[in-house]
């Protein structure tokens, strides 16, 4: 899998035994086109739980507006959202373009997917000490790319529904063809390389 590119094949992590694999609390999908919030933690084998709470309280909030939860391995269930354990590419994609506002984890794939449906995301970056990561790597990327304009920085999770409420008109970025934009692409780099000594 090349750096920074989605891979559709799920992680093998089943969900536990007795939990299910989805659950639809709103009748919206793909083509109902009336936009929603995205929840998703990507293909991470780490849970993600302080974003899975966040979307239940972000529904209590918005009630008139759908949330939509990709949840990965978390043993957190929401309560008052729509939401799948995994996604396939296409659905991913799907929900993604039919998204008001996306909220996810900082990681690289999918902030190269949201740049190129032209999204703006809420980032919030998993963290090591949450047991969310191996390493921080997603707070330094995420602090990087939203000095760049790309993502809306979540540092804690109470400071997503403020950005979602106050960024309800906002424009979104221009689709991008085929590849990031210069800028986006030698920051990604940089990162990746790490400093240089």
């Amino acid at each position: 899998m090349e750096v920074g590119s989605y891979d559709p094949t799920p992680p093998a992590y089943p969900p536990p035994a007795d939990q299910p694999n989805s659950a639809s609390n709103q009748p919206f999908g793909p083509k109902t086109g009336g936009g929603m919030i995205f929840f998703a933690v990507g293909t991470e084998r780490f849970p993600f739980d302080r974003l899975i709470r966040t979307a239940d309280a972000v529904q209590e909030q918005l009630k008139d507006e759908p949330v939509f939860v990709q949840l990965g391995p978390s043993g957190v269930i929401p309560q008052k959202c729509s939401w799948a354990r995994l996604l396939s590419h296409s659905e991913l994609v799907d929900r993604l373009r039919e998204a008001r506002m996306v909220v996810t984890h900082a990681g690289v794939g999918m902030l190269l997917l949201c740049v190129r449906l032209g999204k703006i995301p809420i980032m919030l970056p998993r963290q090591k000490r949450f047991g969310e990561h191996v390493d921080d790597h997603q707070i330094e990327l995420a602090m990087k790319m939203a000095q760049l304009g790309y993502i809306l920085l979540a540092e804690h999770p109470e400071e997503i529904a403020p950005l979602l409420l106050n960024h309800h008109d906002r424009s979104p970025a221009p689709p991008m063809a085929s590849s990031p934009v210069p800028e986006l692409a030698t920051a990604l780099l940089a990162y990746l390389r790490g400093p240089q000594k």
